[in-house]
Formats: C-alpha cells, sequence, structure tokens
C-alpha cells in the first residue's frame, strides 16, 4: 500500500499506450543490467520510468479516511476496514531509448498526446478480503529534453534519448486497520391475536468488541 502502486500502475499504462512486444517497458533501474560483459547494450527500443520522489502535498494535509465492512452470516464474527490516506505529489521521469531519432520522436509524441488526452488513471488497493479502486491523474511537465549520447555510454554506439517528466499531484499512500464485530443472535418475541407467545424470526446485530 506504498507509492510503488502507482510505479506499477504508469509502467503498466505505458506498455498499453507503446502496444509493442518488442519495446521493453520498465522501471528505470532495470534499463541497465551488470553483466560479465561490460561492453553490452541496453536493450532497445526501450521506455523507463524512474521514480525522483515525492512529498507531502501543501495543498491538503488532511488524513483521507475510507470506510467498509464486509458481513457475512456464515461467520460468527465480520471485519470492518478503516482505510486512511495521506495526500502526496510523486514526481517522474519519462526516458525513451531508441536507435533512430525518427522511431524516438514517434514514441514521445505518442506518449505525450496520450497523457494529454487521457490524464485519469487508476490503482486498485487490496488488504486482505478488502478492495478499492483509487483515481488519480498524470500531469505532464514543461520540457522535452534530449539526453541522446550521455558520457558514460558514449562508446556504445549511437542512440536516442529523450526525456519529459510527470507529476501525480493526487496520490497517497495508505494505511489499513481491522476491527472485528461479533454477531449476536436475537430472538424476538410475538403475540398472536389470542395473546399467545411466540417466537418470531431470528434477526441478527453486530457490535463492535472492546
Amino acid at each position: 500500500m506504498s507509492v510503488y502502486f502507482y510505479d506499477k500502475a504508469i509502467v503498466d499504462r505505458i506498455r498499453t499506450i507503446i502496444n509493442d512486444p518488442e519495446v521493453n517497458i520498465i522501471t528505470n533501474e532495470k534499463m541497465f543490467t551488470k553483466s560479465k560483459d561490460s561492453n553490452d547494450d541496453p536493450t532497445m527500443p526501450a521506455v523507463s520510468l524512474y521514480r525522483s520522489g515525492y512529498s507531502l502535498s501543501t495543498l491538503n494535509r488532511n488524513i483521507v479516511m475510507y470506510r467498509k465492512g464486509r458481513f457475512s452470516k456464515d461467520s460468527e464474527t465480520s471485519k470492518l476496514y478503516f482505510t486512511q490516506a495521506l495526500p502526496i505529489t510523486i514526481n517522474y521521469q519519462v526516458d525513451v531509448w531508441t536507435r533512430t531519432r525518427e522511431q524516438n520522436d514517434e514514441f514521445v509524441r505518442e506518449l505525450l498526446w496520450y497523457f494529454t488526452l487521457f490524464p485519469e488513471h487508476r490503482i486498485q488497493l487490496e488488504y486482505e478480503q478488502y478492495k478499492k479502486d483509487i483515481g488519480f491523474h498524470v500531469f505532464l511537465g514543461e520540457q522535452i529534453v534530449d539526453n541522446s549520447e550521455i558520457n558514460e555510454f558514449e562508446n556504445r554506439g549511437q542512440y536516442y534519448r529523450s526525456t519529459f517528466e510527470i507529476v501525480v499531484d493526487e496520490a497517497q499512500i495508505f494505511m489499513v486497520k481491522t476491527t472485528d464485530y461479533n454477531k449476536i443472535k436475537v430472538t424476538l418475541k410475538s403475540y398472536d391475536a389470542e395473546g399467545v407467545e411466540f417466537d418470531s424470526e431470528e434477526i441478527y446485530n453486530y457490535s463492535q468488541e472492546p
């Protein structure tokens, strides 16, 4: 229930945008892996996502509260889930790596248009049997920077790298607590027209455990 939920959601969404099994869509730390041959080239084309950091939201420091119950007639106890969310702002860097300038420009174009036209995305919060969809929006930074031929890889052949930033300014990090409820069976007493007492249907009340 950490910020990694958003990392995965954005990486998965980029995969649907590019929609090409030959393009690697990965987190930044997996872009260059250690190998026996130090001259190995990174696999291209690729799109990598790097989370540069996150901060507590300045617009709203209030803790958001969700509540959801799970009640079952087949169980003597049920649970009520209390979900607390702390608002944060997340900054990401997206890098597009290709062997040709034309392909690089095309991938960048697809990503920029998609995030502009469809800024809303979703994560699913899961804890035991509790599930909740949480929406969030992605906003583009102003600059697209050409980072081709960076020094540490200048001898590994020609490639092109474009970099831009995206911001999630309404993200949340979560904490879930549970409270057990006891099922208490209650039998109501009723009377017929002649005043004869009888037991009515059994009902169930839920009371919080101390």
